[in-house]
Parts: structure tokens; sequence; C-alpha cells
């Protein structure tokens, strides 16, 4: 029962929703889909975990959120398929594995057997509890969680431009939803199988494009503060990802969420 249902009063226009946690020098925050534009099916997007878990480092993590009633879900993890099922809307149900290993490419979708399946939506988010990305010490440079809400299938698409955060590098991870799935990347082509991601080899610090011959998914994230500087001139960073939007669904207009907690000095649209 930690679901949090946010409804327009009939006749009101349009709203946008952010979720942000922050707390501790430490800060994550995601675009909330309205529940038309959830889907049945989702593919976990996460990086790969460092630390010492026995201090608390820090897990891989998916929490799935029921909009309807009597939802059954199959999370298909590597122990075996894991079935969970809803009773009333507003329910959560998350899955931590019971070690540091890398969720990404994780498949959550509608069991077939659920009551009226074929019309139940529901709500997927990942990420890292904690996490440091680049190459320092895990235990010494800057950590963050990870935290967006997943698009579906429904809502990826083949083109994805890619603009750099401000004089900070950046790494991508692409993830393919169909088997044999043909990405031009960075001057490069590769084949991806449903579930299979690759991750830009090294940090990246100019804008690109990435095109595929079936739908992608793609995620950004921002590096530690140690290795993070494009300038190389010391600056505040944390690590963060953010899901990419596809060409095919760009808009001409968007409102969008800032926020100076926790810690955040610079704000900043490219």
């Amino acid at each position: 029962q930690r679901g949090i249902h946010i409804k327009v009063t009939a006749g009101m226009p349009k709203v946008a929703v952010y979720s942000h946690i922050y707390a501790g020098r430490r800060s994550s925050a995601s675009l909330i889909l309205p529940t038309e534009a959830l889907g049945q099916q989702y593919f976990s997007m996460n990086y790969t975990q460092n630390g010492n878990i026995n201090d608390g480092a820090g897990r891989n993590y998916l929490a799935i959120v029921a909009t309807e009633p009597n939802t059954k879900i199959i999370v298909h993890t590597r122990e075996g398929d894991r079935s969970v099922s809803f009773t009333n809307a507003g329910e959560v149900y998350e899955y931590m594995p019971p070690d540091q290993r890398d969720l990404t490419g994780t498949i959550v979708e509608i069991d077939p057997l659920s009551p009226d399946n074929c019309n139940k939506r529901f709500a997927v988010f990942s990420g890292n509890t904690s996490v440091s990305i680049g190459r320092g010490n895990p235990d010494k440079d800057s950590r963050d969680p990870l935290y967006q809400q997943l698009y579906p299938p429904t809502s990826w698409g083949k083109n994805y431009a890619v603009v750099p955060f401000k004089d900070r590098k950046f790494l991508l991870r692409i993830l393919a939803q169909e088997d044999n799935t043909q990405v031009d990347f960075n001057g490069g082509t590769f084949t991806l199988n449903k579930g299979e991601f690759y991750e830009s080899p090294s940090p990246l610090m100019e804008a690109l494009f990435i095109k595929a011959n079936k739908k992608i998914s793609v995620a950004q994230y921002s590096l530690s503060q140690i290795w993070s500087s494009a300038t190389n001139l010391e600056m505040l960073s944390d690590p963060d990802m953010v899901m990419l939007n596809p060409i095919e669904f760009n808009i001409k207009a968007i409102t969008l969420f800032s926020s100076t907690k926790e810690r955040i000095s610079e704000r900043y649209i490219n």
C-alpha cells in the first residue's frame, strides 16, 4: 500500500508529474508517466553495482506498482520466474536480488493467466540503491541512488539524439527488445538480442545520434565526481541515470522539474 495516486479534477487541464528523492547530499528524480502511457511489459535498466555489500553499499532493484486490482505479474529473474499477485491498485512490490548482480535487461510482464490480461497496465521503476560510476574507488568516490520510471516498449523508438551533460562526461546503455537488433552507434554497428544491452566502452563528451532497425531503449549516465569533468577542471557531480525519449516521440513544448535539493548548486538546460 505504498503507491501514490494523483488524479486531476474533472474538467481541469493536464499536469506534469515528477518524483524526487533526496537526503544527505544525495538526490535523484524521475518523470512520472500517466496511466494511459503505461504498458504490459518492461525491460529493467540499472547499472553495474560496486562497493562492499557487507557495508550496505547498494544493490540493483525493481519496484512494480499495480494500477488495477487483481493484477498478476511475472518477473523473469536469474533464479527463475517469480510470480507476483496484486489484490488492489496502489500495491507495490520490490525485487532486490540477494547479491550485487546487474538487473539490466530483466523482463517484467503481465501474467497471461491474469484476469482481463489484455487490458491490465502497471508501472515499473528501476535503478540502484547507491552506486558510483567511473574508475574511482567505489568506497571513496561520490555515490548516489539511480531512480527512473521505465518506459514500456510501446514508447521506445529506433532513433535517439543524445545531448551531453554540461561540462561532464557520460556513459550510455542501449537495450534491445527483440533478437537481431542492429544498432548504428558512434561510427560502428553491433547486434543485440532480446534483453541484451551495449554499454559505451569509455566516457563520451559530444552529442551523437543512435539508429537501430528495431526498437531500443537508451539510458544516459553521469559519472561520479572524480571522473566526471569534460574540461579536466574540478567540479561537482554525482552519478545519475536518465531514460531518453526517442526522436519519434519528440514534442514541441515541455514543463520540467528543477530543484536545489539536496545540496544542488547548479542547474542547466541543454
